[in-house]
């Protein structure tokens, strides 16, 4: 089982990003669940695309992500470090400008 975050603020097609990934991931033969969050500012805010994939029945969205597309610095920051699960891991970020 896998999940994919995708994050960024409002207008960056963060949501487009996510179906385009959930329907590639479901036409390969998984299961998919998925979970979107919109900003409630008319223009501008947090968007939040999460896909979670297996090959057994999906039921829920699950908490931790295993995978993070962040489009800019404020989606890395915005990212509760509780969504990384028990692993320990943290976010790799890129360091150049």
């Amino acid at each position: 089982m896998g999940r994919l975050g995708i994050a960024s603020n409002s207008g960056s097609s963060v949501i487009s990003a996510g179906e385009i990934c959930t329907l590639a991931i479901s036409d390969i033969g998984f299961n998919v669940f998925t979970f979107e969050s919109y900003p409630a500012e008319i223009k501008g805010g947090h968007c939040w695309y999460q896909v979670r994939a297996a090959n057994d029945e999906v039921l829920s969205a699950g908490t931790a992500v295993h995978c993070l597309c962040a489009f800019n610095q404020e989606a890395m920051s915005r990212l509760p470090t509780s969504c990384w699960g028990s692993t320990g891991t943290t976010p790799a970020r890129n360091s150049r400008r």
